[in-house]
């Protein structure tokens, strides 16, 4: 049969069932002078209706279009696949025929397939036809039926032409209900033509070597102009009726001008690559490329007849499988994907062995036979690193959200090439869905750093941005999925991971608001007055969230918070809030206590609710209120039998037995003193009412036959003996007041008189009025320390009270937590009165009284840039260590307040960090600016107050001080600003130039300009204002204006010179003197509308515009102008006589 190059073809079909043109790459050519797009219809003139099913009703339009791969597919209603959706091919009415009409020079083709299968084995004669334009049969051949085939009842393919072949009964293509299939391959050069079929032991299997009919000549040769397939019993009257049919699946053509007779070369292997198809980080196949197209069936051949020979680690794959459609493959094309069962071992660098063997059973062949040689091949990794899991933590600081410590744990298959990933390439290589992004409000992530867990650099840990504006990736309620670029993170191999996946764990580790779980009354300062509330949470919480007056204490006032009250520390469940003390003994109170929501949080920001008002539980332990000596026998100066000590309690005790046996356990003595005389013996410890114990000493006869407590002595309470009404025990110390008839210190308590964190003087408290005058400071000694001096007005002191100060020179170092020894050897110290000395003391311990104060604050420069910017710190160091409170953004302009109204806080009222070392003793503060920089300076003072950022000492002494003054830098510019461009501008509009935008390097002081240093040459009256064309203040840019010309001059680029005088940066560097050309930055303005009347016929056909300037006629398109009720617009560089290029602009129209 010819095989005529086609040029123009349209294809009408007509179908009872879906039917698919594909075309071979190999064969494929001039595709693009198809007419496509038509309608296909059912027989002649037949008119098309609802898809048909077998029973008489016609198919649905159908249209033809080429897809990507070069394949011509014919679709019905959007169905198609083999055995999936089809119809019904019968001898009922004109539903016995699908006809395809080749219009032009007729179709070339170089096979073609069919697939169908019968209802019944002894079903009807199904016939193929090729006919000419002329309806002359070229190839007739007959698929089976009873009777017809070969008059024997066995249905076979029989052929007549100009001879006859019939198939061998094994090929007896109806003889079961299987899938069955035949092609028809044609012979373009020598218009032959040959018939392969499947057999019955393997349906659908084309049987190269018995079921073939060789090559045949056609009787009538010609162009094919109609392909016709019938269930012939329709016509003939052969069969069984309307009851039993063909199913006709699938029909390919398969186009191109090769003569698949003269192709005797085998296909070769040309690649094998590894296969993640389903990205889940193991290997589960091969793709196969070869160096043509080869028959999907004759793979499927070579797998049955286990040709393949694929091992991993040594041992055989299993569940070999083919899948010719696998990953979007083409039917019988070049590419074969054989799938395998998946093994944990199988990662994705894993490689296999593969061979193909010779064991003499049918194995791949190309398109028209030619098989494949038995080879060894060398497989390539192909398959990429497979991100196998995103884990997303909450960690330390619980936020709902991505706040700064949470992280993201991305585990890879294999080893990667490990990447740089940062803020600037994460959303790209690491894309978040739903347009979400891994940086937080300062355009950041903390790290994203490689490590190996199984293997060298498989897990990337990504760490969170710390931005009070957070990240958009979220965890919660839906997560988001990661994508990879496919370029970024590679293997050794060069494999880019690709794939897709979803963020498991989660940001949000807390949705639960706090609970308050129980509120205790509290006397921090154990003076027998209640002073605060401690707060105990079900959960911690977030000690900057905490506002005092969102708090009631019913009958208290002042309430206060600090975060490191009691030594609590920062951030855990417990909270202290402070009030004014109620001025009298009240340690047994349980005042009612609330809260109404405001904005305390727990770590995760879940807001605690209001609560009802509770009375609180008493959990303040009773206080020994004083401690008072008394002498009933003054004339008896020192202790003698019958003194005694009143010991007050701030509430009712349990009035506990006090023997001698145990007074100096329950009623500790400080200074190794004991109430006891040397007969170990006191007279008697008498409750005279449940808050007041007389202790009254005794004396035995002897030497030394005394006690020796003393006026001045520290009484604590064991803290388990004297209880209130709910257990709560006494713990607490006091000073033994009054006298025994002898002068004595009652307290001694180190001072930091001028606040600059060296201890200088010790404020002695007596237990009487002292005679200034009789105080000689040589008399004392305190260890360590030198100088020492008394003054009787020291620190505001009132002359010959009970109260003096010892000063002495400082030590050189901080030490406002030292408490030296101090000893009084006897000397001249007597009472006012004159009536007792004061005996040698010593070596006595002072309280320290000294309170943590600033000595330094130090700027450094972060390096970003001159002034206060993003990453600068300022270090604050203490005299000694404090209780390290929490200093945040939201306090610390109140606990470190700064004087000249400036702040801590950047254009976002944010800070970058506030850190303290170990010892706590150095506050590093980082500084942020996000929008615009903080307005602290070197020079600024710092203010510590008892407010709610309170800086103390273990002992609960509190900074109160102004500290002078932040030294260091921020950095200091002393490079000078340059001109980087001059531009000029007409700023009305009007054609005429009338300024000159200047553009600095940096930005500089507005104040510093003067507009007479500039010279614009050529133009006269340059000023300047800071406002002008909508300018902002201290920038970069000025516009230095001018009188405009006489005429349009918007193409002028004048000289401008700045003769150094008082333009300086914003640090006073002056701009030295230099000359610029201006750059040409004005529009050209259009000055003038004109019509013309060219052709003088009294109608207008042009109009004439005039510019400020020349312009580029090549930038001129009339389709961009409009002349109100005129059309045809063209334009001409050169017509009327214009000049090209310059500033005017003809426009003819109809």
């Amino acid at each position: 049969m010819s095989m005529h190059k086609r040029k123009h073809i349209a294809i009408i079909l007509s179908f009872l069932f879906t039917v698919a043109l594909y075309a071979d790459t190999r064969f494929q050519d001039d595709f693009e002078a198809y007419t496509l797009g038509q309608p296909l219809t059912v027989g002649a003139g037949a008119t098309p209706g609802p898809l048909g099913n077998g029973t008489g009703t016609q198919p649905d339009w159908l249209t033809v279009a080429w897809n990507a791969n070069g394949i011509r597919d014919v679709v019905a209603n959007g169905y198609t696949g083999q055995g999936v959706h089809h119809q019904q091919l019968n001898e009922s009415s004109s539903n016995n025929r699908l006809q395809a009409d080749f219009t032009g020079s007729g179709l070339q083709f170089t096979y073609i397939d069919i697939y169908f299968k019968v209802s019944d084995p002894d079903a009807d004669s199904f016939n193929l036809y090729f006919r000419d334009a002329a309806g002359n049969v070229i190839i007739a051949t007959d698929l089976g039926g009873e009777g017809y085939a070969n008059g024997n009842g066995i249905g076979r393919l029989q052929t007549w032409v100009g001879q006859n072949f019939v198939m061998p009964a094994a090929c007896d293509i109806i003889n079961n209900t299987d899938w069955r299939r035949v092609r028809v391959i044609g012979d373009n050069t020598n218009d032959l033509y040959k018939i392969i079929m499947d057999n019955n032991s393997n349906p659908g299997v084309l049987d190269t070597t018995n079921c073939s009919s060789g090559w045949l000549t056609p009787a009538n040769p010609g162009p094919v102009s109609q392909i016709q397939f019938n269930d012939y019993s329709w016509d003939g009257g052969w069969g069984l009726g309307d009851t039993a049919y063909y199913i006709m699946d699938r029909v390919k053509v398969y186009e191109g001008a090769q003569d698949p007779s003269t192709d005797t070369t085998p296909p070769t292997i040309t690649s094998i690559g590894t296969i993640d198809g389903n990205s889940n980080g193991l290997i589960e196949a091969i793709k196969i490329t070869f160096s043509e197209a080869v028959d999907d069936a004759s793979v499927q051949n070579a797998v049955n007849n286990g040709r393949f020979d694929i091992k991993l680690g040594g041992a055989a794959v299993t569940g070999l499988t083919f899948n010719p459609t696998y990953l979007g493959d083409v039917a019988d094309d070049n590419v074969v994907y054989l799938l395998f069962t998946e093994n944990n071992a199988y990662k994705t660098d894993a490689i296999p062995t593969f061979n193909y063997i010779d064991n003499n059973t049918p194995g791949v062949t190309d398109i028209v036979g030619n098989a494949l040689a038995a080879t060894t091949f060398t497989v390539t990794d192909t398959a990429p690193p497979a991100m196998l899991s995103a884990f997303a933590s909450d960690n330390t600081t619980i936020l709902n959200g991505p706040d700064g410590d949470d992280t993201v744990v991305i585990t890879f298959s294999e080893s990667t090439n490990a990447p740089v990933i940062n803020s600037s390439n994460i959303n790209t290589v690491l894309a978040p869905s739903n347009a979400h992004s891994w940086l937080d409000g300062a355009g950041a992530i903390t790290s994203a750093v490689w490590s190996s867990t199984t293997v060298a650099n498989d897990t990337l840990t990504i760490t969170m941005g710390s931005d009070a504006v957070q990240a958009t990736i979220q965890t919660d309620p839906t997560p988001d999925s990661i994508t990879a670029d496919g370029t970024t993170i590679q293997d050794a191999a060069g494999n880019a991971t690709n794939n897709t996946i979803t963020l498991s764990g989660t940001f949000n580790a807390d949705s639960t608001p706090p609970t308050i779980t129980s509120w205790e009354t509290q006397d921090l300062n154990k003076n027998g007055q209640i002073d605060a509330i401690k707060i105990t949470f079900s959960e911690n919480i977030k000690d900057s969230s905490v506002r005092a007056t969102d708090f009631a204490v019913t009958g208290y006032t002042g309430l206060t918070f600090n975060s490191s009250a009691n030594g609590d520390v920062a951030d855990n469940n417990v909270i202290y809030i402070s009030f004014t003390e109620s001025g009298a003994p009240d340690t047994n109170a349980t005042p009612a206590v609330s809260y109404t929501q405001g904005t305390l949080t727990d770590l995760a920001g879940n807001l605690l609710a209001t609560t009802s008002t509770a009375a609180a539980t008493d959990k303040a332990p009773p206080a020994l209120i004083s401690a008072v000596a008394t002498d009933p026998a003054p004339s008896s100066p020192g202790i003698n039998a019958g003194d005694y000590v009143t010991l007050t309690f701030s509430e009712n005790t349990n009035q506990p037995s006090i023997t001698a046996s145990i007074i100096d356990g329950v009623l500790q003595l400080n200074n190794a003193h004991t109430w006891k005389d040397s007969a170990n013996a006191i007279s008697s410890a008498t409750w005279t009412s449940a808050t007041t114990l007389v202790v009254t000493l005794n004396a035995a006869s002897g030497t030394p036959a005394k006690p020796s407590v003393a006026v001045g002595d520290i009484i604590t309470l064991d803290g388990v003996t004297i209880l209130d009404a709910v257990s709560n025990a006494a713990n607490n110390s006091a000073p033994i007041t009054g006298s025994f008839g002898d002068l004595a210190i009652q307290t001694l308590e180190t001072q930091d008189l001028n606040k600059n964190g060296q201890i200088d003087a010790i404020k002695i408290t007596f237990n009487d009025n002292v005679d200034d005058t009789t105080v000689n400071p040589a008399d004392f000694s305190i260890t360590g320390y030198t100088g020492l001096a008394f003054s009787s007005t020291t620190n505001g002191d009132t002359a010959n009270n009970n109260v003096i100060y010892i000063t002495f020179t400082e030590s050189g170092t901080a030490d406002t937590d030292a408490t030296p020894a101090v000893t009084y050897t006897a000397g001249t110290l007597t009472n006012l009165a004159g009536t007792s000395s004061l005996a040698s003391a010593g070596p006595l311990t002072p309280t320290d009284k000294a309170a943590p104060q600033i000595i330094s604050a130090v700027a450094a420069d972060g390096g970003a840039s001159p002034g206060p910017n993003a990453g600068d710190t300022v270090t604050i160091t203490f005299s000694e260590p404090t209780t390290k409170p929490a200093v945040s953004a939201a306090n610390i302009d109140l606990g470190l307040t700064l004087n000249n109204s400036h702040t801590w806080l950047d254009g976002s009222s944010n800070i970058g960090s506030a850190v303290w070392n170990a010892a706590g003793d150095v506050l590093t503060v980082t500084l942020s600016s996000t929008t615009s920089a903080p307005t602290i300076a070197v020079g600024d003072t710092i203010t510590t107050s008892a407010g709610s950022l309170q800086f103390q000492d273990g002992v609960g002494n509190i900074s109160v001080n102004t500290f002078s003054a932040i030294t260091g830098t921020f950095g200091v510019d002393t490079i000078p600003p340059t001109i980087t461009a001059v531009e000029t501008a007409d700023l009305n509009g009007n054609g005429k130039i009338d300024a000159v935008k200047v553009t600095f390097d940096e930005n500089i002081s507005d104040a510093s300009v003067t507009a007479t240093d500039f010279d614009v040459v050529g133009y006269t009256g340059e000023s300047f204002s800071s406002t002008t064309n909508g300018d902002v203040t201290n920038n970069n840019i000025i516009y230095i204006t001018f009188t405009e010309g006489a005429s349009a001059d918007t193409g002028s680029t004048p000289t401008v010179n700045y003769t150094q005088g008082t333009l300086t940066d914003m640090w006073g560097n002056l701009l030295a003197s230099t000359s610029k050309t201006a750059t040409d930055k004005a529009a050209p303005v259009l000055l003038s509308r004109e019509t013309q009347d060219f052709n003088a016929n009294g109608q207008i056909d042009a109009i004439k515009l005039t510019y400020s300037e020349n312009i580029s006629d090549a930038t001129v398109n009339a389709t961009n102008f409009s002349v109100a009720g005129y059309t045809g617009l063209t334009f001409n560089a050169t017509g009327h006589g214009d000049a090209a290029n310059d500033n005017i602009v003809y426009f003819d129209f109809t």
